[in-house]
């Protein structure tokens, strides 16, 4: 019997080794890689093994060598295992070794235990006695930020911040500390999060060293954080208001106020004569005129006059924009002083009568006509804008003084690009041109069929048409799309120039240009009064070049040069 048993039992063990590769040696563990684990934490250790028939065990050895955690787990039948393990919270930092394996092959592991980050920013913050300690823990390459990422505070706003900033940033976490010292862990992060990412935004906006980081600011925070949902007119007209002046906010509320104020300031340096008015029934409780006797004097005047109250404020703002309550107020009173003093001389028929008010201004009275007083256009090189930058027109350096002072009156968009060597459209002239001429376009309908209605051109175009400024290429089409050549520009600068008074300043040598043979009839008379005045000089050879086209940053000099030679306008009744 015994006999019979042997052979049975030897070819047991020669199957078992046929299908157990372990028995020839051939079996292979693999233990995945570990990151760094907290103290107080869990992690998974998994791995493969081929050959095992049950079981691998799993061993953890400290930095010391010494065993402090042994167990064993199963194994799929594709070799898979893995195993959760508690990290105490007893166990030291340090590098300790996981090992994997069956006996007849293992695997190991470096495993970084490492102290609860949040509890040692805590105790950091905790033990400060100077809020310039909080510097190390917050500089760029501090092992203290894995913290702050963990309870999901973005630190690259801190990190793009001034020094003035990243300080106001850090007197506010040093305010809480002894809150962060008597919370719980939980509550502690919370707090800390809270605080972070209430004083950012105010750290970004009231630190701006420019209108770029004021947009940066509002791109970021403005909707969410301040609840501003800005539409492209909307944010034109607020970083407008903040070209000159820092922007500083103390609360979402203040913000919000600042947004509505710098729209109506916005409206109140861009609106005409005619509509002003009723910008003031609608804003005046906001721009100084509630409870004002200058105002109630105003509401009692004719329409006539209201106007005429009107025009000298237009003349002001056009001179200089204003950016505060108490800069318009001036420039209102003033104005109504101005009309008192003319009413006083209607009334004396004639007679000096002074106003009596502030600031009064004498005005010449004709039977058809006020001429306002010579308004003393300010050296626009002293308003470019420090803050927008085209990053295109260095490569025209003759042209950047123009292209940002125009930028700075808003009479071209602030877009990253000017594209200076581009020709410029005639839609796009007449737009830069009203602009210049500070006219509003409010009419929304052309009669040249190449302007189709909804257009953003539509409103500039049919203004000037009314108006009788702006003609077609014929009476049906205006020439949409098209570039405008250097004769159709000088044409439609004068066209504006005569039917709007304005009278220019400064009179160049007269030029008999080479080329005057090309100049259309309807040109000549135009192309001669701008050389005249030095608003489209000639180029080389004296040429004018009439049928060329202007490039974006010749169309700037231009209207540049017609913004600073404008010394008095005449305002018909």
């Amino acid at each position: 019997m015994k006999i019979k048993i042997l052979p049975v039992l030897l070819l047991f063990i020669f199957l078992l080794q046929s299908f157990n590769p372990s028995f020839a040696n051939n079996a292979v563990c693999v233990l995945d890689e570990m990151t760094e684990v907290v103290q107080g934490t869990s992690l998974t250790i998994s791995g493969n093994i081929q050959g095992a028939i049950y079981y691998v065990n799993i061993t953890i050895k400290s930095p010391t060598n010494d065993v402090v955690f042994y167990d064993w787990t199963d194994v799929s039948e594709q070799g898979d295992f893995s195993r959760r393990v508690l990290i105490p919270k007893t166990w030291p930092v340090g590098e300790y070794t996981v090992i994997a394996g069956d006996g007849q092959c293992t695997a190991t592991q470096k495993l970084v235990i490492i102290k609860n980050p949040l509890e040692e920013i805590m105790d950091s913050i905790n033990q400060m006695t100077s809020v310039d300690e909080l510097i190390p823990l917050l500089e760029e390459t501090s092992p203290s930020r894995r913290a702050f990422e963990i309870i999901n505070i973005n630190l690259a706003y801190y990190d793009n911040l001034s020094e003035a900033a990243k300080s106001y940033v850090r007197d506010a976490i040093f305010s809480i500390k002894d809150q962060l010292n008597s919370a719980k862990l939980e509550e502690s992060c919370d707090i800390l999060y809270s605080k972070y990412n209430e004083v950012i935004p105010y750290a970004v906006i009231n630190y701006a060293a420019d209108i770029s980081e004021i947009q940066y600011g509002l791109d970021v925070f403005g909707k969410d954080f301040f609840g501003l949902d800005f539409s492209d007119e909307e944010r034109e007209k607020f970083f407008s208001q903040y070209l000159f002046h820092n922007l500083t906010v103390s609360s979402v509320e203040d913000m919000k106020d600042k947004a509505q104020m710098s729209n109506i300031f916005y409206d109140l340096n861009h609106v005409d004569f005619v509509n002003m008015t009723k910008l003031f029934k609608t804003n005046y409780n906001k721009i100084g005129l509630s409870d004002n006797s200058f105002y109630e004097f105003y509401k009692g005047l004719s329409t006539k006059n209201c106007e005429e109250v009107n025009k000298l404020v237009v003349l002001a703002l056009f001179q200089k924009p204003v950016y505060k309550t108490d800069d318009f107020v001036k420039i209102f009173e003033n104005a109504v002083d101005n009309i008192k003093a003319k009413l006083n001389n209607d009334s004396s028929k004639g007679g000096a009568s002074g106003g009596g008010g502030r600031g009064s201004t004498k005005t010449v009275v004709k039977t058809d006509e006020v001429i306002i007083p010579t308004p003393v256009i300010p050296d626009l090189t002293d308003l470019l804008p420090k803050a927008h930058h085209f990053t295109d027109i260095d490569e025209t350096p003759w042209a950047k003084e123009a292209i940002s002072a125009l930028a700075e009156q808003n009479i071209i968009s602030k877009a990253e690009k000017f594209r200076p060597s581009d020709f410029i459209l005639r839609e796009e002239f007449v737009k830069i041109l009203m602009a210049t001429l500070k006219i509003s376009p409010d009419e929304t309908q052309s009669s040249f069929e190449d302007v189709g209605q909804g257009e953003w051109y539509t409103p500039y175009i049919a203004t000037g048409e009314k108006l009788g400024l702006i003609n077609g290429l014929d009476e049906r089409t205006f020439g949409v799309g098209k570039y405008i050549t250097r004769q159709e520009m000088a044409v439609l600068i004068f066209r504006c120039i005569k039917h709007l008074g304005i009278s220019l300043d400064g009179v160049h040598e007269v030029i008999e240009f080479e080329d005057s043979d090309l100049f259309a009839d309807y040109a000549v008379e135009a192309i001669k009064e701008m050389q005249k005045f030095g608003i489209i000089t000639g180029k080389d050879n004296y040429r004018f070049d009439p049928l060329g086209n202007c490039t974006r940053a010749e169309t700037a000099v231009v209207a540049y040069r017609l913004l600073k030679n404008m010394t008095e306008i005449v305002i018909k009744n």
